[in-house]
């Protein structure tokens, strides 16, 4: 009985550690791609920082922002999708994640509207605030999903 409950034992927590496994892999990746995001963001920001911006160069930025934020969402859903097993502080951390992963993502999509306003050129400190916005989220999914890693 004993033998028997200690193999029930070790395939639980191997079964356990080979999930956790492949959540560290999840997790490596979207910190990845929200390093990415940041990067990204960061660098439209600056390019809104000069005298005369280059909207046209910025608007190719953010097509480029855009695509990384989608993949980040997606990374995001498809850990929700695996079901990962979480322990409650994880659960924690992975719901911070979720939300600062949709938060860049509606940001992403309100300064894509503003770029494709009439009159950007006067929206430039917003712009500028959104990027700011955009790197801050993503350095918060990032450093949830470190915390994630066990």
């Amino acid at each position: 009985m004993t033998n028997l409950l200690t193999r029930l034992t070790l395939t639980a927590a191997l079964s356990t550690a080979a999930l956790l496994g492949a959540s560290n892999q999840h997790f490596t990746e979207i910190s990845d791609a929200a390093q990415r995001t940041q990067t990204e963001a960061r660098s439209i920001s600056a390019a809104l920082k000069t005298k005369n911006p280059n909207l046209t160069s910025i608007r190719t930025q953010l097509t480029t922002l855009e695509n990384h934020a989608t993949e980040l969402s997606k990374m995001v859903e498809a850990i929700q999708a695996d079901g990962a097993s979480l322990t409650g502080t994880q659960k924690v951390a992975f719901e911070r994640m979720t939300m600062a992963a949709k938060i860049v993502s509606v940001f992403v999509e309100n300064k894509k509207n503003l770029m494709d306003g009439v009159d950007a050129g006067k929206s430039i400190a917003l712009l500028r605030a959104k990027a700011d916005g955009i790197a801050l989220r993503a350095d918060m999914v990032q450093k949830s999903a470190a915390r994630l890693k066990t």
